[in-house]
């Protein structure tokens, strides 16, 4: 029986040592990497076989984690290495999801040259993580000749290119369209941006991009895929042509020899390029309004829209004074191209217009502010409001009716003088005074040298003008200084940075928008550490952390907070308490104020 025993647990330990010594990858418990793949390519990101003799070529090591920092993990020293020119490691970690689930792949990278030809062994590739579990592959062969050879097995597909994609290929004037823009890259450019020609038949209104890339398998290479999604609206019928739009962003090649020399010159040293892609080339089919004799007044409101309400601040004004009038349109349409410019009112009544302003972070709704000042005083009603619109599902113009207001114009207080006034008014144009109520008067005694206005001389008056000229021009000077000081002095600059997360956090909460807590921190670290947000990433802040003197265990604190803000915002769906999230936000704030 113990013979048996023994025999399992041998069985056992070759089982594990298999595992371990698995070409591809190995799992552990609670394990948090996956899939550790090594390749050789040639400078263009194609897998090869064989490199030619002095030829530079990339060694690449990469994996799949839940973990982003780069002190969660540990890359050993590579055996083999010693028979090329090589150069250190450069890290690159994607960003995506996968199944709703926030993901990081992290790339390693080499530049290998070999001078001599051979078969070379290198390997084999571990990584740790800080939990002490190990991710490790077996060697390869580095195979040097007198050519480049691309593996027969895979294509040699190019490293970026872009795609476009219309949500609808035919839509009505004035209707709100979405353009899609796809970029696919293959080997981690940086500063990804886009790039629009000066459009003379749409109007674009807003550009959205992802903040979390999609990877996509093609042709056995993954592609990191980034959207932009942008909201137009085409102001000019026909085929409109939509090209000349393009992706611009920093590329990776080799340092040119002619550009360093001597001491300065670093085997392997990767310039940053800019370079830019051309979106494809696509049509957009516009038609035009069907004729009615809305659209001959002008009309240019087109979509679903739900509601138009009116509210004003008050119900009861004096005559001759003004109220606000706010009219309230939601729907799904063209908001950005509606403009209200008509008000049916009673007669004794007139308008002015005030700031037009979005209402709604959502852009679902778009509210108009008037001034409305009534002349005659009673009982009126503001009747409902009118909106002629099209609406491209039903193909017909609709009509959307706002509600009514009842307001009470009170008569002036003035009104009884002018009436008085109106009664006594002889034909000569003079008043005549009521004598038995002349004590109601008050006679000034017009005595010379008694009157009780006091005059001033011209030469005070000149030196009191001079006077009120020297504190405004002091008062301008001390407030520049004070501006000046302001805006240059790290502490008061640090105070305010903190001051506008605060009230943007306090903000995010009354609208219960835990998802834009990441944006509110990632912003307050791009002004503290005078960095580009694209180069603001979890690693620089962990450094950020520890260069102002937090402790180990509160790094890893702000890991768990940071990962649940990355959740919060980017993930379809959670189950954080977004409560404990701002609790946790205003913590944080204050903390940092107080270290930093």
């Amino acid at each position: 029986m113990n013979m048996f025993k023994q025999k399992i647990c041998l069985l056992n330990v070759i089982v594990y040592f298999f595992l371990v010594t698995s070409n591809d990858s190995m799992y552990a418990t609670n394990f948090d990497m996956h899939v550790l793949n090594v390749s050789l390519k040639d400078m263009n990101y194609c897998t090869i076989d064989q490199i030619k003799r002095q030829t530079p070529c990339i060694l690449q090591i990469d994996f799949i984690s839940d973990k982003g920092g780069e002190k969660e993990f540990d890359l050993k020293p590579i055996t083999g290495l010693d028979n090329f020119k090589h150069s250190h490691y450069e890290k690159t970690v994607i960003i995506f999801m996968d199944n709703g689930k926030l993901c990081y792949k992290h790339i390693y990278k080499y530049i290998l040259e070999g001078h001599r030809k051979g078969v070379y062994s290198v390997g084999p590739f571990i990584v740790k993580n800080s939990l002490g579990n190990i991710l490790k592959s077996s060697r390869i062969s580095v195979v040097i000749g007198d050519e480049t050879l691309v593996c027969a097995d895979q294509v040699c597909a190019v490293k970026y290119f872009t795609q476009a994609e219309l949500a609808a290929k035919s839509v009505y004037l004035y209707e709100k369209n979405i353009l899609n823009i796809h970029f696919f890259d293959r080997i981690g450019v940086a500063g990804t941006e886009i790039v629009f020609p000066d459009f003379k038949n749409i109007k674009i209104v807003d550009v959205q991009k992802t903040n979390i890339a999609a990877i996509e398998s093609i042709d056995g290479y993954d592609y990191v895929k980034t959207t932009w999604t942008v909201e137009f609206y085409p102001i000019d019928q026909g085929i409109i042509p939509i090209d000349e739009v393009k992706i611009k962003f920093l590329d990776q090649q080799l340092e040119n020899k002619s550009h360093a020399r001597g001491a300065s010159r670093r085997f392997g040293f990767m310039m940053k390029v800019e370079r830019s892609v051309p979106a494809p080339f696509v049509h957009l089919a516009v038609k035009p309004l069907p004729l009615s004799h809305y659209q001959l007044q002008g009309m240019s409101a087109v979509g679903q829209f739900s509601q138009l309400m009116i509210t004003t601040d008050t119900s009861t004004i004096l005559q001759g004074q003004g109220i606000a009038l706010t009219l309230k349109l939601c729907g799904s349409g063209n908001l950005e191209m509606i403009d209200f410019n008509r008000l049916i009112l009673p007669k004794s009544f007139q308008y002015y217009h005030a700031d037009t302003k979005e209402s709604t972070y959502n852009k679902n709704c778009k509210q108009f502010e008037f001034i409305v000042q009534a002349n005659e005083h009673g009982m009126y009603q503001i009747p409902c409001q009118e909106f002629f619109y099209f609406d491209p599902a039903d193909a017909t113009y609709k009509i959307l009716k706002s509600n009514v207001i009842d307001i009470m114009v009170t008569s002036h207080y003035l009104d009884k003088d002018k009436e008085y006034e109106k009664k006594t008014m002889q034909d000569d144009g003079c008043i005549a005074f009521d004598c038995t109520n002349i004590n109601d008067y008050i006679f000034l005694d017009e005595t010379p040298g008694q009157s009780s206005i006091m005059s001033i001389s011209l030469v005070w008056y000149e030196r009191y003008l001079h006077l009120l000229l020297l504190l405004c021009m002091m008062t301008g000077l001390y407030g520049y200084v004070f501006k000046q000081y302001l805006f240059t002095h790290d502490t008061w600059k640090r105070y305010f940075l903190f001051l506008v997360a605060y009230k943007n956090c306090r903000r995010a909460q009354l609208k219960n928008n835990a998802g834009g807590l990441y944006a509110i921190f990632l912003n307050l670290f791009i002004a503290l550490d005078y960095a580009h947000m694209s180069i603001m990433n979890e690693e620089r802040i962990e450094k950020y952390l520890e260069k102002h003197h937090f402790s180990e265990q509160e790094i890893i604190r702000w890991k768990i907070f940071y990962s649940k803000l990355l959740q919060v915002s980017f993930a379809q769906s959670t189950t954080l308490d977004s409560k404990i999230l701002f609790q946790e936000s205003f913590m944080w704030l204050q903390q940092l104020k107080e270290k930093i």
